[in-house]
């Protein structure tokens, strides 16, 4: 790498930059990697709050039975099989 002539703190308080845009652009292009991956499998859990508190899970699910909306209620729903 070639260095400046001038001394950095030179450089950003007269704020010019060390490289042209267009060298800088050709040098970051020449690092870019792109790929294309296929995706065969996806794996997941659902979980709602098993591994909480008794107190906890029943503080959500006054909360959701608060709602009126059918996401809540039918989150309620799904809490309640144990």
């Amino acid at each position: 790498m070639r260095h400046s002539r001038y001394p950095l703190h030179t450089l950003i308080t007269k704020g010019q930059p060390c490289i042209s845009l267009k060298r800088f652009r050709w040098r970051s292009s020449q690092t870019i990697v792109g790929l294309k991956l296929k995706v065969e499998k996806i794996e997941g859990k659902f979980k709602l709050g098993q591994n909480r508190s008794l107190a906890d899970r029943q503080a959500v699910r006054a909360g959701l039975m608060q709602r009126t909306d059918a996401a809540s209620l039918q989150m309620d729903e799904m809490m309640s099989v144990d």
